[in-house]
């Protein structure tokens, strides 16, 4: 009976871009006005989902500021309405928060059997000519001894991350990236002591991801093809794995 007030309240949603599923959630956030914080918001719709026992908050197409991290709880999928060929014409979780600090914590933790999908991650302030360090934009929640198991990343874009997604260095398991495209400055994604099968499903690193994205800021291709490869940028970066079902990764060279 935990789950029932949840199921009570989900809805089919229509959304504004095509999709490959019905789309159902069981609340609905509208993007905040220009300039406010909406990391405060999604967390307590976050929340309230995951203290009936989880669920999924659909956020509708335009720009959600985070400047402050966001935790996923349990069971929790964050979506959004996405377009791959189009990434300003979805869910775009401008990301503001950690500039400056590498080492600090991440825009995003996803918590055990937890999920992103149909998001686009883009930082605003981020440009080729003075590049900022920021925190990983989305990572496994930490915990004292292991990660949390079963994160979902599906039908995601990482505009222009400084280093995107990581799951490890702390034991873990079942992690899942499907469908999903990721320009970063230092590193696409990593991945450590997965003792489980981790899945890696039709993912491309490439530069065409920030600079054919139409987003403000873009870079000229080439001239940011050079500045990756000046700074020896990781696509993908494996530690130890003891299983991985890796198929169609696409890195560009």
């Amino acid at each position: 009976m935990i789950g029932l007030p949840c199921l009570l309240a989900a809805a089919v949603i229509q959304t504004a871009n095509p999709t490959w599923e019905v789309v159902v959630a069981d609340a609905v956030m509208d993007p905040p006005a220009a300039g406010v914080d909406a990391a405060p918001e999604i967390q307590r719709r976050l929340d309230a989902i995951g203290a009936t026992g989880g669920g999924t908050l659909f956020l509708k197409v335009g720009t959600y500021r985070i400047a402050s991290p966001v935790v996923l709880p349990i069971n929790t999928c964050l979506k959004g309405d996405y377009s791959a060929s189009a990434p300003g014409k979805s869910t775009v979780l401008a990301i503001v928060a950690g500039r400056g600090d590498e080492n600090g914590e991440p825009a995003i933790c996803m918590g055990t059997s937890s999920a992103l999908q149909g998001l686009v991650f883009h930082y605003p302030d981020q440009t080729l000519d003075a590049p900022t360090p920021y925190p990983w934009t989305v990572r496994a929640k930490m915990k004292p001894r292991r990660a949390p198991d079963h994160q979902t990343i599906r039908d995601c874009t990482f505009v222009n991350a400084w280093q995107a997604v990581a799951i490890g260095p702390e034991p873990n398991e079942l992690h899942t990236f499907r469908d999903v495209r990721i320009c970063a400055l230092k590193t696409g994604f990593a991945v450590d002591s997965t003792t489980d099968i981790g899945r890696v499903i039709d993912v491309e690193v490439s530069p065409r991801v920030w600079s054919a994205s139409g987003l403000p800021g873009a870079p000229d291709e080439r001239r940011l093809r050079d500045w990756l490869k000046a700074h020896d940028t990781l696509g993908a970066w494996y530690g130890r794995s003891d299983w991985e079902y890796v198929w169609r990764l696409k890195v560009a060279p």
